[in-house]
Parts: C-alpha cells; sequence; structure tokens
C-alpha cells in the first residue's frame, strides 16, 4: 500500500503587507462604524418625529400630555395611563441618546444637547420628574444616576 503525501507551502506575508491589511480593515470598521452611527441616528430621530406627531396630531392625546406634564394628579386613571405611556416612550428615547453615546455612537456634543432638551424642556415638568420617581428602577443604573445628577444640577440651579 503506498501513501501519498501532499504538501503546501504557504507564503507568509511580509509585514508591510500585514500592515497595510490591518489599516485597510481599521478604515473600513471606521467606516462601518460611521455609517452604523448615521443609520442610528436617522432611525431614533425618525422615531421622536413620530412620537411627537402622535401627541400634537390628535387633540385628546395632546390636551392629556399637556395636563400629564401639568399635574398628573388631575388626570383620571385612564388619562393617567395615556400619560404615562405616551411620558415613558420619551424617557425611552432619552435613553437611546444616552445609550449610543455610552458606546460611542453618538457623540457627546449630541447627549449634551438632548440633557438640555431634557431639562428645559419635557424633562422640567412636574408629570415627567413624578414619573421618574416613581419608574426610574426600570431603567440601567448608569442612567438612572445620568437623570438624578441632571435633575439635582437643575434643582441646584433654580434654587
Amino acid at each position: 500500500m503506498r501513501l501519498l503525501w501532499s504538501v503546501r507551502l504557504y507564503t507568509l506575508p511580509s509585514r508591510s503587507d500585514s500592515r497595510k491589511s490591518v489599516d485597510e480593515n481599521t478604515v473600513a470598521l471606521e467606516e462601518s462604524r460611521k455609517l452604523t452611527r448615521e443609520g442610528m441616528l436617522y432611525q431614533l430621530t425618525e422615531r421622536w418625529d413620530e412620537i411627537r406627531r402622535q401627541v400634537v396630531e390628535n387633540r385628546e392625546i395632546a390636551s392629556i400630555f399637556i395636563r400629564g406634564q401639568a399635574d398628573p394628579d388631575e388626570l383620571d386613571d385612564v388619562e393617567r395611563a395615556i400619560y404615562e405611556s405616551r411620558i415613558g416612550i420619551h424617557f425611552n428615547v432619552y435613553f437611546m441618546f444616552y445609550r449610543m453615546a455610552e458606546t460611542g455612537y453618538l457623540d457627546e456634543d449630541i447627549l449634551e444637547f438632548s440633557d438640555r432638551n431634557f431639562l428645559k424642556g419635557w424633562g422640567a415638568t412636574k408629570g415627567a420628574r413624578t414619573f421618574w420617581e416613581a419608574y426610574r428602577t426600570l431603567w440601567p443604573d448608569a442612567l438612572r444616576e445620568h437623570v438624578d445628577a441632571l435633575l439635582r444640577e437643575d434643582s441646584q440651579a433654580g434654587s
């Protein structure tokens, strides 16, 4: 019985070829990351626009939302459930912004803009703060700490 052996000789790439390949892969990864970030921001912006439209294009929901922002205790049980579902979505979108910044998919300046929007807009209301106090444990620790710090800063600035 005869055994046949086959030997293949592989040549290793030179150092310069390896470096070139690493550089090309790095560029490709950065481009992929950039496209991913742009896609995520686009989707998040589209979702935010949809959420806002749902509130402003429905007069009844808009009325509930406005009254809930002013004082959620003035809403009946059904209105309160509607309000909390809407403000909860706002917090979820805010969490997405925060998470994207935390993972490097969103520039810090956009998160800072989002923080200012939160404090000067919908997050500055009694309704949003009441919701946050009631449901804050649903969000991850890092976001809770971030939002709590924003609210403390805002309270101190207002004092």
